[in-house]
């Protein structure tokens, strides 16, 4: 058996590689080279060895045994894989130093992969013998209330478009204050996604409810966009996972793959087709590797933050070097326009802007010792309700900083609430991690 999951995880590896080639290729670096996506000419062998530094990683992926195993997953093929080519096509440095970007995150991709290797057992125990779901129901419904006095008069309905962004300028004073900013917060990524957690996998279907109601609620006063589709998320992450998520690398690797030819081929027919297949491909699939090449290219001649764009850090750090603009204003602005913000996953900001490639082993390592810690406060609890609860952190940890997706992830609450929480029934794991490894080819 396992001979058999390192083989089908290293060809799906391949596939997904070789897609993401042809996308690069005959999607990106055509329609898009203007913002960044440069086509170099490369040796043959040079690709095919940027292939494998590609596929190498997977080999350590042993199914799911924690958590850390599905973001991992996510982080690989939504990240990794993309820097790793990307830089081989599209990088304009020599090929030594491409080398030298590509087996640093090779190393650290590795590293998150054994994150779930190293079981730390908790020495305190902190269990309430209390179920606090109850109290996060009441807490869910209150803070939605409160939203709901704060902005009334002044909810709307916005459609996806211009309407959107005057929703939120209108309701931008609304919403400056400290603790409806703080309890906005923590009702989109905390007490939501509990709901959600909870109610989809004992269906209770009341704490579904309140989640859905708290997001329309929230949608309708500050105009997320992350807010309307989150319960559409939640019911497709609950559909497609409760009986897969074992096999949640097999199945999702082959879907991208068949997502990327498809979109590639109706890109061409201009319209709606090339909007969806840009929508998917160049933001969401080729966005981290454009990214992560912008912000090497950015800092290897401008200061590092060294870690003072990072909130506490910096009051033992040098002065932040850009004034009041944020990390992704600062690139955005070089590249793009005055207007853009160049958001990135944990390895740009935390890793590449804080101190270069050194960062990115830092940043690697900071990342897997906090996957340890989620997995250690978590592993007794069913493994499919811990990743709905954090699909918050998950989207967070791909579009920024490591420190801020602990704090606006929700994930540093998110393990109070599972240090303190009773361990009942209802949510302990119903799988052994055994059978979880047997089964995650």
């Amino acid at each position: 058996m396992t001979v058999r999951r390192y083989l089908t995880n290293s060809c799906l590896a391949l596939l997904y590689a070789a897609m993401y080639l042809g996308c690069y290729v005959g999607f990106l670096n055509y329609y898009f080279e203007y913002v960044g996506f440069d086509l170099y000419p490369r040796d043959g062998i040079f690709i095919a060895l940027s292939v494998i530094v590609s596929v190498l990683p997977i080999l350590l992926y042993r199914g799911v045994r924690a958590v850390s195993s599905v973001i991992s997953v996510l982080i690989y093929l939504l990240v990794y894989v993309p820097v790793i080519l990307t830089f081989a096509l599209g990088s304009g440095r020599s090929l030594p130093e491409i080398v030298a970007v590509q087996l640093t995150f090779m190393a650290g991709m590795s590293l998150l992969f054994v994150a779930d290797v190293i079981i730390v057992k908790n020495p305190l125990r902190l269990d309430t013998r209390v179920n606090l779901m109850p109290a996060v129901l009441v807490l869910t419904v209150a803070a939605t209330l409160y939203v709901l006095v704060v902005y009334r008069g002044n909810l709307n309905f916005a459609s996806f478009g211009e309407d959107l962004y005057v929703q939120r300028f209108a309701n931008l004073d609304v919403g400056s204050g400290l603790v409806t900013r703080y309890l906005s917060a923590w009702l989109s990524t905390v007490l939501v996604p509990l709901c959600f957690a909870y109610g989809l996998t004992t269906k209770q279907y009341r704490y579904v409810g309140a989640a859905v109601t708290a997001c329309v609620i929230v949608y309708m006063a500050a105009a997320n966009k992350i807010m309307i589709l989150l319960p559409f998320v939640y019911l497709t992450f609950y559909g497609v996972l409760r009986n897969t998520l074992p096999a949640i690398y097999p199945r999702l690797s082959g879907a991208l793959s068949l997502g990327i030819a498809v979109l590639v081929a109706i890109g061409s027919l201009g319209g709606v087709p090339f909007v969806i297949s840009a929508l998917v491909l160049f933001r969401t699939i080729g966005n981290g590797g454009q990214l992560t090449m912008a912000y090497y290219d950015f800092f290897s001649f401008y200061p590092h933050t060294n870690y003072s764009h990072v909130n506490g850090l910096n009051l033992f750090t040098p002065p932040y070097p850009y004034g009041d603009l944020a990390v992704g204003q600062v690139v955005g602005q070089f590249y793009w326009s005055p207007f853009m913000n160049a958001n990135a996953h944990f390895w740009a900001t935390d890793g590449i802007a804080a101190m270069g490639l050194p960062g990115v082993a830092i940043a690697s390592a900071g990342c897997a010792l906090l996957f340890m810690l989620i997995n250690s406060v978590t592993r007794a609890y069913n493994t499919l309700f811990v990743v709905l609860c954090f699909i918050p952190f998950m989207i967070t940890l791909l579009n920024q900083s490591l420190f801020s997706s602990l704090w606006s992830g929700g994930a540093f609450f998110l393990l109070l609430f599972f240090l303190f929480n009773k361990r009942s029934a209802t949510l302990m794991r119903p799988t052994t991690v055994a059978t979880l490894q047997v089964a995650g080819a």
